[in-house]
């Protein structure tokens, strides 16, 4: 799927990708290079929406997405108080994502001002089973942990499996 084909609803072959800023991709000494996808990756307390994804391709990850979508994200890391750098993606199957823990997990085009590939997870699984997550800062960080720990395990685990998209340069 090419950028100017874009989907209004994300299809179940679909590649979606959480960006990778900051860290490396894996825990432990390999960084870079293989292993368990580090948490912190999925970890956001913003809870009031879902979880920000680039939607890549069907099937496969698309070059003209990837060229399109890594000045965007370069220029994201620049506006972080941090400017983190940015390592590329991790992608997975859009299908792997909505059977998330065995409970139906809603993904949704998104598609904002300067990305149109734009997406997000809704996060409305774990709210649910935290009701007071907008006044207690515990509730609200355990429900961003449980998601979190959902979206590593689905990203990890999934039939088949997950792989690192690098950044993709004119």
């Amino acid at each position: 799927m090419a950028a100017h084909e874009q989907e209004d609803v994300v299809q179940d072959n679909e590649k979606i990708c959480r960006r990778v800023f900051g860290d490396p991709v894996f825990h432990g000494e390999s960084g870079n290079a293989g292993g368990e996808i580090r948490l912190d990756h999925f970890f956001d307390n913003r809870l009031e929406s879902g979880l920000s994804i680039d939607r890549m391709g069907l099937n496969n990850i698309s070059k003209e997405t990837r060229k399109l979508l890594t000045p965007v994200a370069i220029a994201d890391s620049e506006q972080m108080s941090k400017q983190p750098e940015f390592f590329g993606w991790i992608a997975v199957l859009a299908k792997e994502i909505k059977d998330a823990g065995g409970r139906q997990i809603l993904v949704e085009a998104d598609p904002i001002e300067g990305n149109p590939m734009h997406g997000l997870i809704s996060r409305e699984c774990v709210i649910a089973m935290h009701p007071n997550w907008q006044s207690d800062k515990k509730e609200r960080k355990s429900a961003a942990r449980l998601f979190a720990f959902m979206m590593q395990q689905s990203f990890q685990e999934g039939r088949k499996g997950f792989e690192r998209v690098l950044p993709l340069t004119a």
